[in-house]
């Protein structure tokens, strides 16, 4: 069963929201384009939707089965024919009897599986806070007691509980433990424990491939390549005497964009003169390939140039971060000046390059950078040379040094070993009850894997397509609808729907006949599967997102009647592989009868049923919860809306309009103009022409043009007042009063 839906990020849930305390029948009522469709579709396929998700009772996910336009759209608008529903078939009592015994063996192992699951959670947890309350005790005992006498030996475990408790557990050998006393421990830490006796590591020097790369990069040839066109064209003689082959080439650019499409020709950019299609064919031959293969030899040969540099700043900023070698501090001068000089030499180059790629014809020289690169080795040599010889002088007491540290680590162990062996066994304790609660988990697991398969093998015989077939015929006939009926096909895996004629019925079915052969091939479904081989005891949810579409008020009741069944087996207990259901609408009659026997008395919660209103304001959705029903009739849905607070100008407007629609229109037959004739300021009337304005359009679209003339300048409150006006000075304000909740 899923408890709770997190939606984000998608059509108008902009803004993350949360659909909690999901119960076993979720009834969800919302206005069109409030998204009950897109929370459909997330249920249906959560895998397409990164950012929302949900969450299952112990994490056991079940098969959702979801009635909406996707599903409309996949089994009935794909084909010509209806996908077959296997379900049971004919001489099914006695398979019938062991699938019905096999299904309670497999709900019975399900329990016992949620409740070791349970009970293994509960396991963990019980581990984790031993752990949990170990690492507090260590962390107080041990670090908060020590950390000023031992400071180094917690080097690495200073912000970590974990770490230092794992240290304190590992590094304990109670037969091996030579237990000295804290004062014989601290006397030799001192000694040892040296800042100047900690082991160095010797600085990287520039990697040799860089090196020879950059020596290459700094004499290529490209560098000193004069980068021109071809020569025996007929305008190459021209260039190269005014030797303004770069000044052409950018020029050439501007040319090609330059072109007059009512002459056919293109204009020279600087003396705005035509040029033959000869000029032109001269630029393109001059610029030949070996001038493209050129330039793009020379950027190549920059980014690469640009790469190496980047990877010597690199170099030179972890040199630069190293702390704590005195070695390096005592030449760090010394390399902040070559490193100075080699920037002012990459800058010079960079300079150059960038100069080349402008003009191509020139010729630069780089500035090499290698003798001081070769200076800076020296210096990383020398300084490697001190750090060698430091680490040997240390490493004549990491003996003593190691020893001591495991001898403090075993005190610290000694100190709370009584500590120590209670947490130990605790925790054993747990990890064995966690392995039998595992292996049972496990075991159960493979007999529900057993109890398939031999599910699958009963339902392999007795399943068929026709019984459903003959279901829905059953079904259509009582709604009234006798004009077409489904037929199973000759290969006994797909459904057509003819006339009683014989002809194909489906192309000619009315919206209302669609949507019920959708809604009855849904339903059946749900006991059936469109793969023989799928076991179609499954565990299912299942969701209808506006079922009743299209239907008259008859149907409708059919349909609720449906509906209203699978909730009571639900909620009854009564054998069914339905698991929860959620119904979403904006229909208020429809869900009004579907709720209906959900309450006996309105002050009454049900704890197996939960409402939900979705609502969007500005643009944005988002849901309210409820235990007990919130919708009473539509009438009084509008008037709950007027007196939102939470109210944009389009929905309070649409909602005031169909107030007074129904109330002066219909109950208390006031006319129009009547209405109107009670303002006679000029905006008020405006605003009032407005409300008028639409009940005559006979429009239920928010979204037509009166609609949107009328409300440009006015805002919430000016419709509110006149509103309120209306019913005063029609002498009806107590009506107004008593659905406001306001004093008379």
């Amino acid at each position: 069963m899923i408890t709770n839906i997190i939606i984000n990020n998608i059509a108008s849930y902009s803004q993350s929201t949360e659909l909690s305390d999901l119960k076993k029948i979720n009834f969800i009522f919302g206005c069109n384009g409030t998204g009950k469709t897109t929370l459909s579709k997330i249920i249906s396929n959560p895998s397409e939707y990164s950012s929302c998700s949900l969450s299952w009772r112990g994490n056991e996910e079940c098969k959702t089965l979801v009635l909406n336009d996707d599903f409309r759209d996949k089994y009935f608008y794909q084909s010509n024919e209806l996908k077959g529903i296997f379900g049971l078939g004919e001489d099914v009592k006695e398979n019938e009897g062991k699938i019905k015994e096999l299904v309670k063996q497999k709900e019975s192992i399900e329990q016992e599986i949620f409740e070791l699951s349970e009970k293994l959670n509960s396991n963990k947890k019980n581990k984790e806070r031993v752990e949990n309350n170990f690492k507090d005790l260590c962390w107080n005992k041990i670090y908060f007691k020590y950390k000023n006498d031992f400071s180094n030996i917690f080097k690495g475990f200073k912000n970590s509980k974990e770490k230092l408790t794992n240290e304190i557990i590992n590094k304990y050998r109670e037969n091996e433990a030579e237990l000295y006393s804290y004062d014989n421990l601290k006397k030799k830490y001192t000694l040892l424990f040296d800042e100047e006796l900690e082991i160095l590591n010797e600085l990287e020097v520039i990697d040799k491939d860089i090196i020879d790369e950059i020596k290459v990069l700094e004499k290529d040839e490209i560098f000193r390549t004069n980068i021109i066109g071809k020569q025996d064209v007929d305008i190459s003689e021209m260039i190269t005497k005014l030797q303004n082959h770069d000044w052409v080439k950018q020029g050439k650019e501007y040319y090609e964009k330059n072109y007059d499409e009512s002459k056919e020709v293109y204009i020279c950019p600087f003396c705005q003169q035509s040029t033959s299609k000869y000029f032109k064919e001269s630029l393109e031959e001059y610029f030949d390939e070996r001038y493209i293969n050129q330039i793009d030899e020379l950027n190549q040969i920059s980014q690469k140039y640009e790469s190496k540099m980047k990877e010597l700043e690199e170099y030179f900023a972890n040199i630069f971060a190293i702390e704590g070698n005195k070695y390096l501090q005592n030449k760090i001068d010394h390399l902040e000046d070559l490193k100075n000089s080699v920037d002012v030499k990459i800058q010079l180059n960079k300079k150059l390059i960038e100069d080349k790629q402008l003009n191509p014809s020139s010729i630069i020289n780089l500035q090499s950078i290698l003798e001081f690169l070769s200076k800076n080795e020296e210096i990383i040599n020398a300084i490697n040379k001190e750090i060698l010889e430091h680490n040997n002088t240390v490493n004549n007491w990491k003996i003593e040094e190691q020893n001591l540290k495991k001898s403090i680590w075993n005190f610290f162990g000694s100190d709370i070993l009584s500590d120590l062996k209670r947490y130990k066994k605790d925790l054993n304790d747990l990890e064995k009850s966690e392995k039998s609660i595992g292996i049972k988990i496990r075991q159960n697991t493979q007999n529900i894997k057993d109890l398939d398969n031999q599910m699958n093998i009963l339902e392999k015989k007795i399943k068929s397509i026709k019984p459903i077939a003959v279901e829905i015929n059953r079904l259509l006939k009582n709604f009234g609808f006798t004009g077409f009926t489904l037929e199973v096909t000759d290969d006994n895996r797909h459904y057509k729907i003819i006339r009683s004629n014989g002809e194909p019925a489906k192309e000619s079915l009315s919206e209302g006949e669609r949507n019920l052969v959708v809604f009855l091939y849904f339903y059946n479904l749900l006991t059936g599967a469109i793969d023989p081989d799928e076991n179609i005891n499954d565990k299912k949810i299942v969701v209808f997102d506006d079922p009743v579409s299209s239907f008259d008020a008859n149907v409708l009741f059919l349909v609720s009647t449906l509906i209203k069944d699978l909730i009571k087996s639900l909620r009854d207990g009564k054998d069914s592989n339905i698991k929860q259901i959620f119904v979403l609408t904006h229909n208020v009659y429809f869900f009004k009868e579907i709720t209906f026997f959900s309450y006996r008395d309105q002050k009454n919660a049900r704890n197996d049923t939960m409402y939900f209103i979705v609502k969007k304001h500005n643009e944005i959705s988002g849901f309210e919860k409820y235990d007990r029903n919130p919708i009473q009739t539509t009438y009084q849905l509008l008037w709950e809306n007027v007196k939102s607070e939470e109210n944009d100008l389009v929905s309070i407007q649409n909602n005031m309009r169909r107030i007074i629609e129904f109330y002066f229109k219909i109950l208390a037959n006031i006319s129009d103009e009547e209405i109107v004739n009670h303002f006679t300021d000029i905006n008020e009337k405006i605003i009032c022409s407005s409300l008028i304005a639409w009940m005559n359009a006979g429009s239920h679209d928010v979204f037509d043009d009166i609609h949107i003339d009328s409300i440009q300048g006015c805002g919430i409150g000016q419709y509110q007042n006149i509103f309120k006006l209306i019913f005063e000075r029609t002498n009806h304000l107590a009506h107004y009063n008593m659905m406001m909740n306001e004093p008379s």
